[in-house]
């Protein structure tokens, strides 16, 4: 199965091709639509080919205002003129200056608007404002476009039933899981799912998980795919899903879609310097990491290949710490960093506790954990507003 899908790549594809057909040159003003992430990154993929951007340009007031002062924060801050940023325009405002030597870029998924006014005010046709990503016709789309959707309480049955056959895979080798994040306070706050969330993490000490990997075996019903430093972008750290094959999940991002199986993941919970300071040197060296791998993806414009070889060229290597010879340990690979930490003995003992209609592993240190991941009072629900999925997926039957 296809793991990784760049959206930015195929942003990119799309802009070749408008090089090589001679439809954008370096004597062109270029105004890109939108004020979102997508067009920020149509700037990178410019510039990384040596374009100027001359202006952004958007009918939305108020995101127009919020970028401004950002901007203006920015400028007082970082910036000693103000030609160092890209200027930001309403189509009216825009209209102003313009010449006939103008070309228009957009990635956005709502640039009607936009188009409309500058087609109906402008002598430039629809023709010349090109877009770099066919949302309509995106590979996700081709994917998916003859699949059965899963629902909602489908796709959590089905990550019931993997954590069930995980579990019991566990009792039988003897190994040390718990559940982790949120499934652990669903488990404890609701005794199952949080009703608004959509998956099952679970955790094991670094020694379990790697016998885990070494004792399972693919089976006409599921598989283990192993996500590390070859086929993801945003996290430097190895861990494994346990997937249903019968089943495609697509987890959308930004720039990127993740193509596996509905899953249960499986974190692996490794040693931290006991010295506090030493302990913090040692996360920052890893976010720091994560953040060098997000630069390169973009100045590769997200070719894959290329972003691979230069992380492998200045990969350096973390030092080993072990979970069951260390005082602190930690989930490196979640986002949480220092609130993912807690002493070991939080895992000193294994409580059986339901999940739904099953029984499952949680830390008999469990408070400590929460505490530390979600702050004080996590037992009490939190606001109407704030009950919403962290996830952006589909999933479909195969």
């Amino acid at each position: 199965m296809e793991y990784f899908y760049s959206i930015l790549k195929q942003m990119d594809e799309q802009l070749a091709a408008l090089i090589k057909e001679g439809k954008l040159n370096y004597s062109d003003k270029l105004a890109i639509l939108g004020l979102d992430e997508h067009s920020f990154a149509i700037r990178t993929l410019l510039e990384n080919r040596g374009y100027r951007v001359e202006c952004y340009i958007s009918e939305k007031e108020e995101r127009r205002e919020r970028v401004r002062r950002s901007v203006k924060h920015a400028l007082s801050h970082y910036f000693n003129k103000t030609d160092s940023y890209i200027r930001i325009f309403s189509v009216d405002e825009w209209i102003r200056g313009i010449d006939e030597n103008w070309i228009i870029l957009y990635a956005s998924e709502d640039c009607a608007d936009e188009i409309k006014k500058i087609v109906n005010t402008t002598d430039i046709p629809r023709d010349k404002i090109y877009c770099l990503y066919d949302w309509g016709n995106t590979g996700c789309r081709k994917k998916t476009e003859k699949l059965k959707r899963i629902t909602m309480d489908e796709l959590k049955m089905i990550e019931k039933d993997i954590l069930f056959y995980f579990d019991q895979f566990c009792v039988k080798n003897n190994l040390r899981y718990w559940l982790s994040g949120g499934s652990m306070l669903g488990a404890i706050r609701h005794k199952g799912f949080i009703p608004w969330d959509d998956d099952i993490d679970v955790f094991m000490p670094d020694v379990d998980y790697e016998r885990f990997l070494e004792l399972f075996r693919e089976n006409d019903k599921l598989m283990c795919q192993i996500v590390d430093d070859e086929n993801d972008v945003w996290g430097h750290y190895k861990f494994a899903r346990l997937a249903d094959k019968s089943t495609l999940l697509v987890e959308k991002y930004p720039f990127y879609n993740h193509f596996v199986g509905a899953n249960v993941e499986i974190l692996p919970i490794v040693g931290l310097p006991k010295d506090e300071e030493e302990r913090t040197a040692y996360i920052r060296r890893y976010e720091k990491i994560n953040a060098r791998r997000r630069e390169v993806f973009f100045k590769c414009s997200g070719d894959m290949d290329k972003f691979r070889k230069i992380c492998n060229a200045e990969q350096s290597s973390f030092d080993t710490y072990r979970f069951d010879d260390s005082e602190f340990v930690g989930v490196l690979g979640t986002g949480y960093y220092e609130k993912d930490c807690t002493t070991r003995l939080v895992y000193e003992n294994t409580l059986r506790m339901p999940f739904e209609d099953i029984m499952v592993n949680i830390p008999q240190g469990y408070q400590e954990y929460l505490d530390n991941l979600y702050g004080k009072g996590w037992e009490e629900w939190p606001p109407e507003e704030k009950r919403t999925l962290a996830h952006n997926i589909e999933a479909y039957w195969l």
